[in-house]
């Protein structure tokens, strides 16, 4: 990996790295290709006004890491005016410029009249932007957690139960799960019954963090009135379908690609939550 290190590389505290490439962005192998190994916000690397804003922006957005683009990079991100920005997610499809590109928000600063004037806004924007994602967890067990956010200043309760699922009219055990969106860098802890901290960390990327296991015994599988279910279903089925409506559009139905922009997205939250696993159901003998 070629890195032209300037600053904080080097420990000093108002430089930071600059990258001419694509590929030169740090990034970890996957089953297809590589994806980002960070959040980054990019500046263009002859802004004379960066040096004087890297230390408040570095601090402002953890975990997302600043860094000046140059060269190729530049040109391919669009970044060869001053004010301007672009934002990139962990996890995003690497080692392409035109899969980098894809993937990048862009900000052009409009109205300053000099040099070092953009650093708020672009602050600002970024805020807004780049560093908001919804996060969520999903309790699989049969406990109660408790939610904590940690950070003084935010916004709503700090405390937030996260129920059990439970039986219902479903087919199988259901989940309960709750949703945010937050800042990145976010910390938070997860809280068993009886007070014991579960699980402490921090809002990393957009997804979804699985709490607890999944019950041994699923009693719907078993101690179900199975006719009238096959019944109840065949009868609200037929009820949706005499509800549709056809309709075409122009195209009609084929097989289209995706957009660049929409694929680097799907592919960046899955890279980021491709680790747990997610245990739906076990094979139990019925007691």
């Amino acid at each position: 990996m070629f890195l032209i290190a300037s600053g904080s590389a080097l420990g000093q505290p108002n430089e930071c790295p600059t990258f001419v490439s694509a590929v030169d962005l740090p990034s970890e192998p996957a089953r297809r290709g590589s994806h980002l190994l960070h959040h980054w916000l990019l500046v263009p690397a002859n802004c004379k006004g960066l040096a004087s804003h890297l230390s408040m922006l570095e601090e402002a957005l953890r975990p997302r890491r600043v860094a000046a683009v140059s060269g190729e990079l530049a040109v391919d991100l669009g970044l060869l005016g001053c004010p301007a920005a672009a934002c990139l997610e962990r996890g995003a499809p690497a080692g392409s410029a035109q899969l980098v590109a894809a993937g990048a928000r862009s900000w052009q600063g409009q109205g300053f009249s000099g040099e070092g004037e953009w650093g708020e806004e672009l602050l600002e924007w970024t805020l807004d932007v780049c560093q908001k994602v919804e996060f969520g967890f999903v309790n699989l067990g049969d406990r109660p957690f408790t939610l904590r956010w940690l950070h003084p200043g935010r916004p709503g309760p700090s405390d937030v139960s996260i129920e059990p699922g439970g039986w219902n009219e479903t087919v199988t055990f259901y989940r309960r799960d709750v949703w945010f969106t937050e800042s990145l860098g976010e910390p938070f802890l997860v809280l068993d019954p009886d007070g014991a901290v579960y699980l402490y960390g921090a809002v990393e990327y957009a997804g979804v963090y699985p709490l607890g296991d999944s019950p041994d015994f699923d009693p719907n599988l078993y101690e179900r009135d199975w006719d009238s279910l096959w019944n109840q279903t065949r009868e609200i089925e037929i009820l949706r379908a005499e509800r549709i409506h056809v309709a075409f559009t122009k195209s009609g139905s084929q097989a289209a690609s995706v957009p660049l922009n929409v694929w680097a997205s799907v592919a960046a939250y899955y890279h980021n939550n491709r680790q747990p696993l997610l245990r739906e159901w076990r094979k139990a003998a019925r007691p």
